[in-house]
């Protein structure tokens, strides 16, 4: 796993706001959909620093930013799509999409864990709800996980 790909994974677990429920376990507790604020621009924030891939880089839409430690590094090669910005320094946009990221993470550790799913998603149908793992998720390479109904699906992997 590259840093970059760690790097998404984390902004994915401190922004929480994904897909995910089940029916086997029975129903979710409903999820809020805390607002994301500045935070809702960034397609990588990190806290001690962003390292782009290597070799032909990767196209990141949204902006790209680190606070409070500002490293940016392997940009370029990789590089941020038309529209967003690479902060290279620790600016008011990038500590405003900080504290945004600490308040999300806040606002959906205070609606509990939800239902905890087993680690492999292959082959859940969920419907709305708040979900958590005891350990790692996982969705198989040729699985399917069916997100059915409307709502707000949050998945909180730590």
């Amino acid at each position: 796993m590259t840093r970059y790909t760690r790097l998404l994974a984390a902004l994915a677990s401190v922004a929480l706001v994904a897909l995910v429920a089940l029916l086997a376990a029975g129903p979710a507790a409903a999820a809020t959909a805390p607002p994301l604020g500045q935070l809702r621009q960034f397609g990588v924030l990190g806290g001690a620093g962003v390292t782009g891939a290597t070799g032909a880089g990767v196209i990141v839409s949204g902006d790209v930013g680190s606070s409070p430690t500002a490293t940016i590094t392997n940009f370029g090669p990789s590089s941020v799509a038309t529209g967003f910005v690479l902060h290279l320094t620790n600016d008011a946009t990038v500590q405003q999409a900080r504290l945004d990221a600490t308040a999300v993470t806040n606002s959906l550790a205070a609606q509990g864990p939800g239902v905890v799913l087993a680690p492999q998603l292959a082959g859940q149908v969920l419907t709305a709800g708040s979900y958590s793992f005891a350990a790692a998720a996982d969705l198989a390479a040729s699985g399917t996980l069916t997100l059915n109904g409307p709502g707000v699906f949050v998945f909180n992997v730590t």
